[in-house]
């Protein structure tokens, strides 16, 4: 079982990075800006004037042989999901999520659901490609918890690292058209609960074993620390230093505990 989770969420962490493209440097000989590149992990903004690609012939052409009517509507359907319209994976997951994050906006006064402004990094530059690679620690710490026979946290952990890597992947484009801020704001409200549920297993955990790890409380203070600032300073640079910190030592302290719990 163990082995079978492991596989899952390396499958779903690479095809996050393939999907992505943020590792991806752009050519700059190439005439297309890169607000015509469309990722399946976020809705992107719809343009007007987009030229027909090659890979929407490709699709329209293909759709054209098959044997069923109103072909060209579906074909149209394709070539929107292509050319800027929402992304078929997204939206019942934005359906779902809509009524949560409605209540929670009006709870907060629009606060919970804000973030911050990343200028002038990008998915595309080096600093900001640094602060998503750091994600990587909680695909680390949980693999290595589901090695050691904790499955549950360590799967929980693994998969915080790939919802935190997509909101922060939208999080850096937005500030340039690339994204919509109806998507970053999915993709945080994703973050949320996923990150809230692997916290509140790692709670349960020390009120059951009774065994405080001293490493691991300290690593949580001060990823604590570390958020609370990321909330003092919520623009560029000093955001990405914060958070980035804040993801190290939020993924040792999800390993600690873990770790802890498996030797009680």
């Amino acid at each position: 079982m163990t082995a079978r989770l492991q596989r899952l969420t390396t499958l779903i962490f690479s095809s996050v990075l393939v999907f992505s493209n943020a590792f991806l440097v752009p050519n700059p000989r190439r005439t297309v800006t890169v607000t015509s590149q469309v990722s399946p992990l976020f809705f992107s903004k719809e343009k007007e004037d987009t030229p027909v690609g090659p890979l929407q012939r490709r699709f329209e052409s293909f759709l054209s042989e098959l044997p069923f009517e109103n072909k060209q509507i579906v074909a149209s359907r394709k070539a929107d999901n292509l050319s800027g319209g929402r992304s078929s994976i997204l939206l019942p997951l934005s359906t779902a999520l809509a009524p949560a994050a409605e209540f929670l906006d009006e709870k907060t006064d629009g606060w919970a659901l804000t973030y911050a402004d990343l200028r002038p990094e990008s998915e595309f530059t080096t600093t900001g490609q640094a602060f998503l690679a750091t994600n990587i620690a909680y695909a680390v710490a949980g693999f290595v918890l589901s090695s050691q026979g904790e499955a549950l946290l360590g799967f929980m952990t693994e998969i915080v690292s790939v919802a935190s890597f997509c909101y922060h992947y939208t999080q850096l484009q937005q500030p340039y058209n690339r994204t919509d801020d109806n998507t970053v704001k999915l993709a945080l409200m994703v973050d949320y609960i996923l990150a809230s549920s692997s916290i509140l297993i790692g709670l349960i955990y020390l009120l059951q074993d009774q065994t405080l790890p001293l490493d691991g409380l300290a690593s949580s203070a001060l990823g604590i620390t570390c958020l609370l600032c990321c909330w003092r300073w919520e623009k560029g640079l000093p955001y990405i230093a914060w958070h980035s910190l804040w993801h190290l030592f939020s993924a040792y302290s999800a390993y600690s505990i873990g770790i802890c719990h498996v030797a009680s």
